[in-house]
């Protein structure tokens, strides 16, 4: 499965599906029942190999020489524009309409247009252009994606070309890569990102390794292979080769996913029927968009977390589908990678500096780490319990709804049915307030969370703790819940994969040591004395 269609728009594949169905002007009923398809499927393939891999300049060239040619010396029978009838009404797009269309020469003092045996030959002023009859096909259908997203192409391409010179043609065709640029910036993944997929799928494919069976040793195997080849986009750093094999990850299982969804015979949970479970594509769905939640506010107002805080947890959301199966690539990441990030700054700074920081490695650093994401913990719980007295205060429905979501869930269950004995279809809830004041006074556990959520907020002096906000503010605090909420699972999940993986101090130590060693080892590689100065 490649990932070259990953992050297509339903707008762009549109497209590509309309080529591939758009039928002949003036087709005969008698004819084959495939033969009215105007392009062939390879032909739009191939356009759509070439738009998704952003490798159009050679196209919008050759097209812009071309309809300067039909322009100049297609013999268009009818009123309209010889682009008109070339492409539309007569349908000159195979080799051979292409040859008799061009079979008269033409000359004038501003060109030429001959066909010859093997190639259209153009010459305009001193420039000479070649165009083979058996790209005709790709040009043509090129020629209808572009007045698809431009329908004023015609009237451009006859107001420019009419007496145009070869830097005129050349301008023209410039301005066409620049229009379909401008379409894809909503319609396709960055280019840089693209580039970087491909190397990533070639590497996968060169190595003999499965999408499905990489682990944390195959990404340093990625990161060793991709900052030595100079071929490659920047990976000296590993943070780079480690979240591209994580996009990368994701990237093939959303292609694998559209695929099946394009082909399926239908939507349930019969696999051997080729039905696909719309309940994983869901879930697919929803856990790589988490690779896009910022949780800067965080640090803003409320500020619920430190800066430094937010920055240590970040990588964590990023990447929490992938925090169990690369657990130590990410603990790597977070250890290794920020240390990286200082031999960078004093590579930039001089090589005496550098060698000082070379000299001076992390150490116990995934026990302070561990640390760190203990005091963390407890600063998260510290800030649901103030935001959840400012919800209590400004907003009841939220304050309520919040409530429930900090009690255990023994807890939530006994509420649930004390609401079902208490109130009934013909007896309906009354207001939040009252119905939380009435929850408080019934469970004695919901009382001391409430009490708790109190002393909390009187004890924090932060930026949106300070005093007790408004209404209008209820928004801006029920989302720092949902998302300090989120922040508290996976900071969770990921603290628990890591007692699994180093029960003990002596484990996570013994651990460190062997990361510490692999990155010693190949940052000397690359900051040595030897590379100090490039």
């Amino acid at each position: 499965m490649s990932i070259i269609g990953y992050g297509v728009s339903d707008t762009l594949k549109s497209i590509f599906e309309g080529l591939r169905q758009t039928t002949m002007s003036g087709w005969d009923n008698n004819a084959a029942a495939d033969s009215y398809n105007k392009y062939t499927a390879k032909d739009v393939d191939k356009l759509s190999q070439h738009i998704v891999c952003r490798n159009y300049g050679k196209l919008c060239l050759e097209l812009s020489y071309l309809c300067w040619a039909i322009i100049h010396s297609y013999p268009s029978t009818s009123r309209h524009s010889p682009l008109l009838d070339f492409f539309w009404l007569a349908n000159a797009h195979t080799p051979k309409r292409f040859r008799a269309a061009f079979a008269q020469p033409w000359q004038s003092k501003i060109g030429k247009v001959t066909m010859a045996a093997d190639y259209l030959q153009l010459e305009l002023g001193n420039v000479e252009f070649a165009i083979s009859p058996s790209r005709i096909g790709l040009l043509a259908v090129f020629m209808e994606f572009l007045h698809s997203i431009e329908p004023s192409l015609i009237a451009n391409l006859q107001a420019n070309l009419t007496n145009a010179n070869d830097a005129a043609v050349k301008a023209l065709s410039s301005h066409l890569q620049k229009s379909i640029y401008q379409f894809l910036k909503d319609h396709l993944p960055e280019a840089q990102l693209q580039k970087r997929f491909r190397y990533f799928e070639q590497w996968l494919q060169s190595s003999g390794r499965d999408i499905d069976t990489l682990a944390d040793d195959d990404v340093i195997a990625f990161w060793d292979t991709a900052r030595t080849d100079p071929e490659a986009e920047s990976y000296v750093l590993y943070n780079t080769s480690l979240s591209d094999i994580l996009d990368g990850i994701d990237a093939y299982k959303i292609a694998d996913s559209q695929f099946n969804i394009a082909y399926a015979a239908s939507f349930g949970a019969d696999l051997e029927a080729g039905e696909i479970d719309p309940g994983k594509i869901e879930t697919l769905l929803f856990e790589s968009s988490s690779e896009n939640v910022s949780i800067k506010h965080l640090c803003e107002n409320p500020k619920c977390l430190t800066q430094e805080q937010v920055l240590l947890l970040q990588p964590l959301v990023r990447f929490a589908p992938h925090q169990q199966h690369f657990l130590s690539s990410v603990m790597r990441m977070q250890i290794f990678g920020s240390w990286q990030s200082v031999l960078v700054q004093a590579k930039r700074k001089s090589p005496i500096i550098l060698a000082e920081k070379l000299a001076r490695p992390p150490t116990s650093a995934y026990l302070s780490y561990i640390n760190a994401l203990a005091d963390i913990q407890l600063t998260t719980q510290h800030s649901l319990l103030c935001l959840l007295h400012v919800l209590l205060n400004i907003d009841s429905a939220a304050g309520l709804n919040s409530l429930l979501s900090q009690l255990p869930a023994p807890d939530v269950e006994q509420i649930s049915h004390w609401l079902a004995e208490t109130y009934d279809d013909n007896d309906p809830l009354p207001h939040y307030k009252t119905l939380t004041q009435q929850i408080k006074l019934q469970f004695p556990s919901v009382r001391l969370l409430v009490d708790k959520a109190e002393q909390a907020f009187k004890q924090n002096n932060k930026a949106g703790f300070k005093t007790m906000p408004t209404q209008a503010d209820a928004d801006i605090y029920q989302a720092a819940v949902e998302t300090l909420s989120m922040v508290a699972k996976v900071l969770q999940r990921h603290t628990a994969a890591i007692l699994c993986l180093a029960p003990d101090k002596m484990a996570l130590e013994s651990i460190f040591c062997s990361d510490a060693c692999i990155f010693i080892d190949r940052f000397k590689q690359i900051y040595g004395e030897a590379n100090a100065r490039r």
